[in-house]
């Protein structure tokens, strides 16, 4: 990130912060609406995403960040997920910045995405042992509620196979080339005040919408009814963990209920 962007960023960091502390959450539920959760929606939706997926555990922290939210349910985290490959395609769109559309995500089995871990090699081959060790990585995600824009928001916290913090450079090799430093930055993280990777979430909320909207369509031509479609806010991580996947491929965890949008 150039510096002029490194400044815009920390001055509109802070402006969020003014507006936050002088503002109160949303209230009222607008999920089926405009994609955006109130706390409490996140905090039922955490409590979901736990019970499905006991990985996932709530983490506490102090009671002056996202003071909305109790002391033992101020984020979600998962750890240790594994990411064995970088992404060989820098020109690969997962996301278009545009408009945040899902789509194709390059095949993993191209004779082109090596993965080392499956290639026989000898014991003995210092060589061949470094190269794997330096592909395989482990990732701590955390899922944040955002006040500013009333969703979830995705933090990545990376090691290397020895435990060692990656660099913020290193962390935006396992990011698609097109949405470095633009959807995708290295910040601090809020409670744990490491580097980490940042996904924007700007377009969160309209992002889950249109998923919504997609969801809506395809079942109301697959049943030719009518009825209003109605989709709880409860499990709208599902959804978020399910297109965040699109932008960090190389790293693996399992969202395994089946939603097609």
């Amino acid at each position: 990130m150039s510096i002029n962007n490194k400044i815009k960023h920390t001055f509109y960091e802070k402006y969020k912060e003014i507006v936050v502390s002088l503002t109160n959450p949303i209230s009222r539920s607008e999920f089926q609406d405009t994609g955006k959760i109130t706390p409490q929606e996140f905090i039922e939706a955490g409590d979901m995403l736990v019970q499905k997926f006991p990985v996932w555990e709530w983490k506490s922290g102090p009671s002056d960040i996202l003071p909305s939210l109790p002391h033992n349910k101020k984020y979600l985290k998962l750890s240790g997920a594994i990411s064995k490959n970088r992404p060989i395609y820098s020109d690969a769109i997962c996301l278009e910045q545009d408009d945040w559309e899902i789509t194709e995500i390059p095949d993993s089995n191209n004779k082109n995405n090596i993965d080392i871990i499956d290639i026989d090699f000898d014991d003995d081959d210092e060589n061949f042992i470094q190269q794997k060790n330096n592909l395989l990585r482990m990732y701590d995600l955390t899922i944040i509620y955002d006040q500013y824009y009333a969703t979830p928001r995705l933090f990545l916290i990376g090691y290397n196979c020895d435990s060692v913090l990656l660099s913020g450079c290193e962390m935006m090799e396992d990011v698609y080339a097109t949405n470095r430093e633009k959807t995708v930055t290295i910040e601090n993280h809020p409670f744990l005040k490491v580097p980490c990777i940042s996904i924007h979430p700007c377009r969160h909320a309209e992002t889950l919408k249109r998923i919504l909207q997609h969801m809506e369509e395809k079942i109301l031509n697959e049943s030719n009814e009518k009825a209003k479609f109605y989709f709880p806010a409860s499990m709208c991580l599902f959804i978020f963990l399910k297109f965040m996947s699109s932008i960090i491929p190389t790293i693996e965890y399992d969202i395994s209920i089946g939603f097609d949008f």
